[in-house]
Order: C-alpha cells, then sequence, then structure tokens
C-alpha cells in the first residue's frame, strides 16, 4: 500500500486473522487500542485480528506492505429470492 504525504486510511477493524506490517519506505503512524506507534522502513508491527487500527503517513508518505493467511477466492451464487 502507498499513502501520499499527510495521506491515511481511517480508523477501522480488521479482519478476522492477524496481519503482518512491514513497512517499506517513508514514515507515519499506526494507532491502535494500546496507543500510537511511529513507523520507518524496516519497522514491523504485527495487529492481532479484529484489532482496531488507523494509519496516518508523514511528510514523506508511507510505503508499506502486509502480510496476511489467503483470503477466500470469491464465489458467484445464485440471488437470494
Amino acid at each position: 500500500m502507498i499513502l501520499p504525504a499527510g495521506g491515511g486510511i481511517g480508523e477501522h477493524v480488521g479482519p478476522d486473522h492477524d496481519v503482518l506490517v512491514v513497512v517499506l519506505t517513508g514514515r507515519g503512524t499506526i494507532t491502535t487500542e494500546r496507543g500510537q506507534v511511529d513507523l520507518a522502513p524496516g519497522e514491523l508491527v504485527l495487529l492481532p485480528r479484529r484489532s482496531r487500527r488507523a494509519f496516518t503517513a508523514g511528510p514523506e508518505g508511507l510505503r508499506h506492505l502486509t502480510v496476511h493467511r489467503r483470503r477466500p477466492t470469491l464465489q458467484i451464487t445464485d440471488a437470494p429470492r
């Protein structure tokens, strides 16, 4: 994910699986139930499943990679009747 300078991802509840965040470039913060964590290149943050989180990029933007269990593929099903 690439966030532009000052950009962000608003507070939300994460998925039903743990997520590992790897900061590639830039700086920023992540805010969780436990407080705010500064992010810099090389930082790793483990976000437990269903935890609340919000990202804010610093003045140079923020590029991070998320690592998690594979999500199920979308299925085409009949519409409910």
